[in-house]
C-alpha cells in the first residue's frame, strides 16, 4: 500500500524539480530580452535629432555609419 504512495511522491518531486528548472530558464531568458520602457536605440535618437534639425545631413550620415559598424 505504501509502495504506491512512495512512487507517486517521487514522481511529484521529479516533476516539481523539472518545473522549477524550466521556470528559471524562462525567467532568465525574459530578463535578457526585457527593454526598459521608453528606452530608445542610438539610431532612433539620432534620427529624432536629425528630424528636429539639431544635426545636419552630413553629420547624421557620418554618425549613422559609425553606429552601424558597431
Amino acid at each position: 500500500m505504501f509502495m504506491g504512495f512512495g512512487f507517486i511522491l517521487i514522481l511529484l518531486v521529479i516533476g516539481l524539480v523539472v518545473f522549477v528548472i524550466g521556470w528559471l530558464f524562462l525567467v532568465a531568458e525574459n530578463r535578457n530580452e526585457r527593454k526598459i520602457p521608453g528606452s530608445q536605440s542610438a539610431i532612433e535618437i539620432l534620427e529624432q535629432r536629425f528630424v528636429r534639425g539639431e544635426i545636419g545631413k552630413p553629420e547624421f550620415e557620418e554618425i549613422r555609419e559609425e553606429l552601424r559598424k558597431n
